[in-house]
């Protein structure tokens, strides 16, 4: 999950059509929680109602975004050494 904003670290102006990406690992979305194999979907939304660091107020969202969690056989792990 992302840091708690405190309008200063971690951020970076972007210049009109400028980008940037943030990944954060699906598990803790998921609050450590496993999901059974299947095909699922995700999106992702945020909306700022508050500028009061000067941020922008509106609303980001993404596509639906499909993924597979495939079931588990004996050998799918890391290898212990």
């Amino acid at each position: 999950m992302p840091s708690l904003d405190d309008g200063q670290v971690g951020r970076k102006t972007l210049s009109p059509g400028e980008s940037i990406l943030f990944s954060y690992r699906g598990r803790d979305y998921l609050a450590g929680r496993s999901l059974p194999p299947g095909i699922y979907q995700v999106m992702f939304d945020y909306e700022n109602t508050s500028s009061e660091y000067g941020d922008w107020i509106g609303k980001i969202e993404s596509e639906w975004i499909t993924f597979e969690v495939a079931a588990f056989e004996e050998g799918d792990g890391p290898e212990e050494v």
